[in-house]
C-alpha cells in the first residue's frame, strides 16, 4: 500500500510538532528551575516566557514548512529573515510607543490561552492545506 502525499505532509507536521513540544517542555523545566534557583522574576513571568516561546515556535514552524514546499531550501531562509524582521520591528515599536505593560490577570491568561489555541489550530489547518497543495502540485 503506497504512502500518499497527504500522509507524507502529515508525518512531517507531526514529527516537527513532537520535536517542538519536547523542546518547549525542556525550556519550561529550565524556566521553572531558574525561578527556584534565582528568584529574580515571578513564576508567572517564567511561565509566560515559556508560553510565548511555544507559540512563537508554533508560528515559525507553521510558516517554515509550507515555505519549504513552495521555495525548497531557500524558503527556510526567507522565513527566518521575515521572522527576525517582524520580531525586531515589533520590539522597536513597543519601545518607541513607551507602553506601560503589566502582567495579565489569571482570567486574561485563560482567555489568551484559549484564543492562542484556537488561532494556532486554524493556522495549522491553513498551513497543512497550503503544504499539501504545493507538495502535490510540485510532485505530480
Amino acid at each position: 500500500m503506497p504512502v500518499t502525499r497527504k500522509q507524507i505532509v502529515y508525518s512531517r507536521y507531526i514529527f516537527c510538532i513532537i520535536i517542538l513540544l519536547f523542546c518547549s517542555a525542556f525550556a519550561l523545566v529550565l524556566n521553572v528551575g531558574a525561578y527556584f534557583l534565582l528568584h529574580e522574576l515571578s513564576i508567572t513571568l517564567h511561565l509566560l516566557f515559556s508560553g510565548v516561546g511555544l507559540i512563537g515556535g508554533f508560528i515559525y514552524l507553521l510558516l517554515i514548512l509550507p515555505a519549504n514546499y513552495i521555495w525548497g531550501q531557500n524558503g527556510g531562509t526567507a522565513i527566518v529573515l521575515i521572522f527576525v524582521a517582524l520580531a525586531s520591528g515589533g520590539t522597536f515599536l513597543l519601545k518607541a510607543a513607551n507602553l506601560n505593560i503589566t502582567l495579565p490577570t489569571p482570567n486574561q491568561i485563560v482567555m489568551l490561552t484559549v484564543f492562542a489555541i484556537i488561532g494556532l489550530a486554524l493556522l495549522v489547518l491553513c498551513s497543512m492545506r497550503v503544504s499539501i497543495w504545493f507538495y502535490t502540485k510540485k510532485h505530480s
